[in-house]
């Protein structure tokens, strides 16, 4: 019993920053959408859909082209950014350096970076909304 209680109150926890996060899409970035460049995005660059250089410290190319689409550039900069943020020590440091390093080839306007914050957040909100959904689909996936 006190298990479950334990999993209902984290669960209320996560549905509450989820919440917290797509109001503040709608309040922060929503009304700056028609000032974010669009373009065909990747939409699920991580360290899994990366092919790197043998030698260098440089990306040669990408994989897995499933979640391809028309929408705002910076998307792509948010979701790579979320994704170097999991499982890390020092979270904002090693998204700090993706941006630093996605600014020197693609300096953002300053309505995206206005947005990035926010963009990011949603990236998380949606890892944690897809977690909490496969373990209700399957509990012994943790």
């Amino acid at each position: 019993m006190k298990r479950q209680k334990n999993a209902a109150i984290h669960g209320i926890w996560r549905a509450g920053v989820v919440k917290e996060v797509l109001q503040r899409f709608q309040s922060e970035v929503l009304p700056k959408a028609d000032q974010l460049r669009k373009s065909i995005i990747h939409g699920d660059i991580n360290e899994q859909n990366l092919l790197l250089h043998p030698t260098e410290p440089e990306v040669t190319g990408l994989l897995d082209f499933g979640d391809v689409l028309l929408t705002w550039q910076v998307n792509d900069l948010a979701i790579c950014m979320a994704y170097s943020m999991l499982k890390k020590d020092h979270p904002l440091e090693a998204a700090g350096h993706l941006l630093a390093g996605y600014c020197k080839g693609r300096p953002l306007s300053d309505v995206e970076m206005e947005v990035l914050p926010c963009l990011v957040a949603c990236r998380l909100a949606q890892s944690i909304t897809m977690g909490n959904h496969a373990a209700i689909m399957d509990p012994s996936n943790k």
